[in-house]
């Protein structure tokens, strides 16, 4: 699960969980304004800063994650296989 970290790791503003924040590939999260002084470049990987998913207060979610199941199939030397993979949000373990 993404990580919604409350600060900008560069000036150290405060972000809310539905705050526009930038993230890297390795969930390093930057204000609107340090990502356009950065060109949204993460200064800690080079990665390319894109926009968080917003979230809303856990205090107002009406909602719980749900269990997921998918299913991957690919092929190798031998035949075709088949891997089902059930996930459970943390949350609910």
């Amino acid at each position: 699960m993404l990580k919604m970290k409350n600060h900008c790791e560069r000036c150290d503003t405060g972000l809310n969980l539905d705050s526009l924040a930038f993230i890297c590939s390795y969930e390093c999260t930057f204000c609107l304004q340090c990502a356009l002084k950065m060109d949204h470049v993460c200064p800690n990987c080079s990665g390319e800063l894109t926009s968080r998913p917003q979230r809303e207060n856990p205090a107002t979610e009406s909602h719980t994650p749900a269990v997921w199941t998918e299913t991957l199939s690919g092929a190798c030397h031998c035949g075709a296989v088949q891997i089902e993979l059930a996930h459970t949000p943390q949350s609910l373990t």
